[in-house]
């Protein structure tokens, strides 16, 4: 299993994207191909759909399916091209259990206290308190910062801004981990561009990129790889008319895709 380029292969930027970077026509939105902005490559809402329900299914897009199939595209650089297919050409029950295993992990900022946890940067449980429900946001919001400030104090940790710090001592970017800011395509691009051996890369950027790209590719292969299994193991009849496979339904008539 390897992401590196083996032979040169008769390919173009221009074929790639009609045959293979299904991202660039996905209906719900607009393509944005930027190399000056600070996250191009992207899919952004489109400022008119074609029927108002699409604006829920932008929606599940964002929050259940752009993540899961930007792994799944990136291990399927390391897994083989030809081996696995693109994502709006997999069965729905693939997609299904590639959207469970693929999704973003978020990070909880309360729980319920049990059991207690025990490390610094958790307050204590802070019972017996009861909100006001009619109260202003203003005023919740206030009273709530108050207590969280103070158990920061309680446990050394500086109030205020919480901005996050490297090994280096260097600033975290605030909108690191923000899945909201959508996924960036642009390493997949690049893997490709290399592995076909279309051009040679522009600057020393794309190709750190590309090889940060590589090694996430290898992690999530392996998922990918597991899942497939599981789902080669069972026996359930395939369905187009899943919702996890809207995707299809958009992409169709751009898209080289089995009716």
């Amino acid at each position: 299993m390897s992401c590196e380029p083996k032979k040169n292969n008769p390919i173009s930027e221009t074929e790639l994207n009609e045959t293979d970077w299904w991202w660039r026509r996905f209906i719900l939105g607009e393509f944005k191909k930027d190399s000056s902005s600070s996250n191009p490559y992207q899919m952004i809402k489109s400022k008119t759909f074609l029927f108002p329900s699409q604006s829920s299914e932008w929606d599940y897009w964002k929050k259940n399916v752009e993540y899961p199939s930007y792994r799944y595209e990136l291990a399927r650089r390391c897994l083989g091209r030809d081996n696995y297919l693109p994502w709006p050409k997999l069965t729905s029950l693939q997609q299904s259990f590639l959207l469970g295993s693929l999704k973003k992990e978020s990070k909880p900022v309360c729980v319920i206290a049990e059991p207690l946890k025990q490390e610094s940067n958790w307050s204590d449980p802070m019972l017996p308190w009861q909100w006001k429900l009619d109260a202003s946001d203003n005023a919740l919001i206030q009273k709530f910062m108050a207590m969280i400030n103070h158990e920061r104090l309680r446990n050394n940790i500086p109030t205020g801004s919480m901005k996050k710090k490297s090994k280096s001592g260097m600033s975290i970017s605030s909108n690191e981990g923000n899945f909201n800011r959508g996924v960036s395509w642009q390493g997949i691009e690049l893997m490709d561009i290399q592995f076909f051996k279309i051009r040679k890369f522009e600057n020393n950027t794309e190709t750190s990129l590309v090889s940060k790209k590589k090694k996430e590719a290898l992690e999530w292969s392996k998922v990918v790889k597991k899942c497939f299994k599981t789902c080669d193991s069972l026996s359930l009849e395939e369905t187009k008319k899943s919702p996890h496979n809207f995707v299809f339904k958009f992409l169709q008539e751009n898209f080289n895709l089995p009716n």
